[in-house]
């Protein structure tokens, strides 16, 4: 499931919220490496709030799988969809 969900683009829904995220300055969002990305609910989440002029930090956890392809997502993708440098 996790695999098509990548594969597709698929961006499934979050049942909880964060509270408040406007009072943030740093926002840390950290995932377990799966299929050598992160999982297909990162962009749900990075597409549900403002992240404009936040300083986001991501960390992430991994037993087996390269972390090199999320590092380049984070780098060239998910910035560019949120409006972060």
């Amino acid at each position: 499931m996790a695999e098509n969900e990548i594969k597709n683009g698929d961006r499934p829904e979050i049942t909880i919220s964060v509270d408040n995220v406007e009072e943030y300055d740093t926002v840390f969002v950290g995932y377990p490496i799966w299929y050598d990305e992160a999982p297909a609910m990162i962009s749900t989440f990075l597409a549900s709030y403002n992240f404009e002029g936040k300083r986001l930090i991501p960390f992430c956890t991994s037993s087996s799988d390269i972390i090199d392809i999320s590092c380049w997502n984070w780098r060239y993708l998910y910035c560019k969809q949120i409006n972060v440098n």
